[in-house]
This record gives C-alpha cells, structure tokens and sequence, in this order.
C-alpha cells in the first residue's frame, strides 16, 4: 500500500528517476488535480448561503480554483510536446506519436463512459452525456497537437515554438467574437465542442489556446536546453504579472487608439490573459519550491491524473447508476463540514487510484476463483489464437 514510510535508498532511487521526468511538471499536475478534487467538492456541496463574495475567504477561495482548468490544460500541452520532441530521433517521435494517438482516444473513450447512464436507456440523460467537458477537450488538444506538428514537422524547431504561441494568443484574442457565434447548423455532437452557447463546459475554442502556450513552453525548454529553473521561473513571474496587471489598461489602450471593438471586448473580460499570467506565476512557483515537494506518493499522484478524474468522478457526480455525493448532499453543507469533507474526500480519491492495481489483480483474481475449469480451458485458447 502507498502512503506509507520508505526507506532512504528508495527514496533516492525514486528521486533520480523523478528528475529524468521534469519533476516539477508532476508536481504541478499533482497540484492541479488536488485543487480540482477540492473545488469540484466545496462547489458541489457547499450550501448557497455561505457562498459570499463580499466573504474574502470564500472570495480568494473561489478565484484560486478558477487556476486549475488553465494550469491542467496549459500542461497537458507543455508535457506531450516536450516528450514528443526532447529526442530528435524520427523511430522515437513515431511511437511518441503513436501513443498520443492511443491516450487521447482512450481519454475520449473515458469522457463518454463516464457520463454514460442507465437512464439514457428510457431516453433521460442525452444532453448531460453530449456536454463536452475537461476530458474531451484534452483528447481533441491531443490529437490537434499531433496534426499541427505532422504539418510543420519540417520546419525548424523555433518556428513551430513560435507558432504555437502566436496560434494561442489569437485563440484567446478572438475569444470575445467567438463567443457571439453559434454554430446550429451543425450536428449536436460537433456542435458541443466549438459553440461556447450550448450545454458545454469547455469548447475546444477558447481552451486549446492554453494547450498551445504549454506546447510553446514546452518547445522553449527543449531548444534552450532549461536544466536549472531559478532564472526561468522569475521570467513566467515578471511576464505573469505583466499579463495579470497590464493587460487588461493595454487592450483599453488598444480600443482608445484604433476603435476596434475586439480589443475593447477582451478588456471588458479579459480572463484568458489574466489566467495565463496566474498559470505563469504558479508553475513558477512550483519549479522554485521543487526541492521541497520530493515526495514519492505526491509525484505518483501527478502521473495518476486521468485514474484520480474517473475515481473522483464515479464518488462525486454518480457515474452509470446515479448515487453519488451530489445526489444526496447537493448543496447541504456548512462550511466546516465542506472543509472537512474535502480533505477527506482528496485522501480517499488519491489511496483508492495509488492502490488499484492492486485491487485490480484481487478483482482478476476472485473472477478467476469464480471461473469454472471449462471456461478457463476456452479463454486460454483464445488468449493463445490472439497472440499466435
């Protein structure tokens, strides 16, 4: 079982393995996925009266867990390309590829089985199953990466850094124009991932552009050849905060100087480019504190992210049957039973994903008890025509 102490050997052992992987990336995905456990948790449960904004603990509360999205999606992509690209070797890139190809269709397989209910089966449940949210976004960015970069592939690696930058900016730039389109032409099915009107929590448009600046990030590492992280993290501070505190008066500039409503429509919102100045300033933070999060189980749990979602996912929201913490507790709790709850609930999702292969071999295991000699006779001819 995880959680428990390890020896000092192993601890190391652990940690030399760790800095091959970027360590401060699992970190930061650890840290996300824990905030989204948390946030998923206290927004579900906690009951309307106590959600006051003019209340600063609920107020910082309530802005910090706007981060998570931005932070999983800008990494998602800073990962993929950087384990992509970090070895320019054209048989290594082809299975790196290959096995983009496969998780992003299994995380589409998982963001639809997720949301899969018996009661679809009486005609209920059709708009919540079709609802785009943060796993089919991810699988379609993933897929999109793989294109962009089979497209440019011949290009040198700067431009196709340089590319990804300038593609999330626009991204985010038209966001206010995007927003007033919709797209009812199209099938309810594609409809759901490019018209930010309908049911879907996140459209490809506008959050592939965070996807795009981790694969600019990600690129940056490789061609700068990024081993001590002291003076790059200051950089995503300064130009965080640029991005938190002067984007908004300049696009005002912008509007004031040209007349060009665009500009004056993302200043009104302007809530990509102050996000991507909070993601700037936490993986900043993060890459500065490393030394101080090298923990085994906090590591496997930044690996572990798609496991924590499905486990999360099934407790929280009721997958498949509907008995869920949301089915019974919506809304209901004060507080301190929310906070409390919460750290329990994290505790729990992360001992049952460390754990599960674990369970899976008992579960493999009992089945098999269950099996009569017949039909283990005819599986291992199966199993043997398959691999033969």
């Amino acid at each position: 079982m995880y959680l428990c102490k390890r020896s000092d050997n192993e601890q190391q052992l652990f940690l030399n393995m760790a800095t091959k992987r970027l360590f401060f990336i699992d970190a930061l995905r650890a840290f996300a996925i824990l905030m989204m456990l948390q946030g998923h948790f206290v927004s579900g449960l906690l009951a309307n009266e106590y959600r006051d904004k003019s209340n600063w603990i609920y107020a910082t509360w309530e802005y910090f867990r706007g981060n998570t999205a931005p932070v999983f999606f800008t990494v998602t992509g800073f990962v993929f390309i950087y384990l992509l690209l970090k070895k320019q070797d054209p048989e290594y890139i082809k299975q790196r590829i290959k096995k983009g190809v496969k998780r992003a269709l299994q995380v589409l397989f998982w963001a639809y089985f997720l949301r899969f209910n018996l009661q679809m089966l009486i005609g209920y449940g059709y708009t919540e199953f079709m609802r785009v949210d943060v796993l089919n976004c991810i699988a379609i960015s993933l897929l999109l990466l793989i294109g962009i970069y089979k497209l440019f592939q011949k290009f040198h690696l700067r431009f196709l850094q340089n590319f990804f930058l300038l593609l999330g900016i626009v991204i985010f730039m038209f966001e206010p124009w995007h927003e007033q389109l919709h797209f009812d032409f199209l099938p309810t099915f594609l409809q759901n991932y490019i018209d930010m009107n309908t049911h879907s929590i996140f459209t490809i448009f506008p959050w592939f552009g965070y996807v795009c600046i981790g694969a600019f990030l990600g690129i940056f590492f490789i061609t700068n050849k990024i081993e001590k992280y002291t003076k790059t993290a200051w950089m995503l501070i300064v130009y965080g905060a640029l991005l938190m505190f002067a984007s908004s008066p300049l696009f005002e500039f912008l509007f004031e100087e040209t007349g060009i409503s665009l500009f004056n429509g993302i200043a009104i919102n302007n809530y990509l480019f102050i996000r991507l100045g909070n993601v700037f300033v936490t993986v900043a933070i993060i890459m500065l504190l490393e030394r101080f999060l090298k923990n085994k189980t906090f590591l496997l749990i930044g690996q572990k992210t798609l496991t924590v979602y499905i486990v999360h996912f099934v407790i929280l929201y009721g997958s498949w049957f509907g008995l869920s913490l949301y089915r019974f507790l919506f809304n209901s709790l004060n507080p301190w039973a929310v906070t409390i709850g919460a750290i329990i609930f994290m505790a729990l999702v992360c001992y049952l994903t460390l754990n599960m292969p674990e369970y899976k071999v008992a579960a493999i295991k009992f089945i098999k008890s269950k099996m009569s000699p017949k039909l283990k006779r005819r599986l291992a001819k199966i199993r043997t025509k398959t691999f033969l």
